[in-house]
């Protein structure tokens, strides 16, 4: 950022927040520092972080972003000094090889997927198209053929866009952890974010682990033949075979279907919940350590405050209640389209895999795993 007084902006400002709104070492149980100081359950962690943003020092982190939108709002100019190629600079006779040009001409045949636009302009047409439909957040956000999420995680990843530029220009710092607005689900999710960073910076060995240590020794089984199925949406799951190529044909995956996918490799196909951490990892666009590795955790039931391993999704009545039409299934998995909105979760076809495994037994099988 240019400044008038050079030795000032030379100064870094205290306080100054940008990936995350609130730090790790800022919200824990209590000043002084233990081995188990940290918040492992959501609930009290998310009470603590509402309470937190209405302090003085949390809200001038948020004000101070607002310089970013407020430049993003300013029409831009054109100024054709930014035009100007190497070899017009530089002369004719100067061979000079564009570095970005020769990094894109190496990497671009690694890449099979449209890269969207990125930058701070293009999050911030994102972020005020999700404005106007906040307030349904909280009745869309499940429903993966709707533009119900904010889908703003990609901006997040690459820089493009902060946390506080979010919540400043939503103007949702104030708002009451109890409130069952759009906008309060909404914040709670960028909570569940931090947490996750909280938690990753705290117990570290998740990146590799389960942090819950008494699901070190499970025995996964850990079938290639199945884990490829699963990758390539071939597993005869509509639903799961939907987001999984929605996954490898645009680097991105709606939320729930992530929940859905998840539970399904782990409590279904029985693997490891780190090959499809890797997996994401590799294919999405928005692949984010943290909350990556949280949500498989979350998932797998051998993270902080997870959902109960006994609590397996039934990957048929979560097409059905999620995609009740099955519009996004359509999308995705175009040889289910001329099947009718009852057919289509239940995948019978020809020309579609039958289901590579049973669920009843499947479940059965993880329950016995994980006791």
């Amino acid at each position: 950022r240019v400044h008038s007084d050079h030795k000032k902006a030379a100064r870094p400002q205290s306080g100054l927040s940008a990936h995350l709104i609130v730090e790790p070492h800022e919200l824990t149980k209590s000043p002084a520092p233990s081995e188990k100081n940290y918040y492992q359950v959501y609930s009290p962690y998310a009470r603590r972080w509402f309470e937190l943003l209405k302090r003085p020092e949390f809200s001038k982190r948020i004000e101070r972003q607002k310089i970013g939108l407020n430049y993003l709002t300013i029409p831009q100019v054109k100024n054709d000094l930014f035009q100007i190629k190497w070899s017009e600079a530089l002369g004719a006779d100067h061979t000079f090889t564009d570095s970005l040009i020769k990094f894109d001409s190496e990497n671009s045949k690694n890449v099979h997927i449209k890269i969207p636009d990125a930058g701070s302009a293009v999050a911030f047409r994102r972020l005020t198209q999700f404005a106007d439909h906040i307030s349904d957040y909280g009745k869309t956000r499940d429903f993966p053929d709707q533009d119900g999420t904010s889908q703003l995680s990609i901006y997040l990843k690459n820089g493009s866009l902060t946390t506080s530029q979010i919540v400043a220009f939503l103007k949702i710092s104030q708002l009451n952890y109890k409130s069952e607005t759009g906008e309060n689900t909404f914040l709670k999710e960028i909570v569940w974010r931090e947490f996750y960073y909280s938690i990753l910076y705290h117990v570290p060995r998740v990146e590799s682990e389960s942090f819950l240590e008494k699901y070190h020794s499970i025995k996964w089984q850990n079938d290639e033949r199945l884990f490829k199925a699963w990758c390539e949406g071939q597993t005869g799951y509509p639903i799961i075979d939907a987001g999984m190529r929605q996954l490898n044909q645009t680097g991105w995956m709606h939320n729930r279907v992530r929940m859905i996918v998840a539970s399904f490799l782990t409590k279904d196909l029985l693997i490891d919940w780190r090959w499809g951490e890797n997996y994401f990892m590799k294919m999405l666009l928005d692949g984010d350590l943290a909350p990556n590795n949280g949500g498989w955790q979350w998932a797998a039931s051998t993270g902080c405050d997870p959902q109960p391993y006994f609590r397996i999704f039934n990957p048929l009545l979560q097409s059905q209640k999620f995609d009740p039409q099955g519009n996004y299934i359509r999308k995705y998995v175009p040889e289910l389209k001329h099947l009718d909105a009852k057919q289509i979760h239940l995948g019978a076809t020809k020309g579609y895999p039958k289901p590579i495994v049973i669920h009843a037994e499947q479940k059965s099988k993880a329950l016995a795993l994980y006791k």
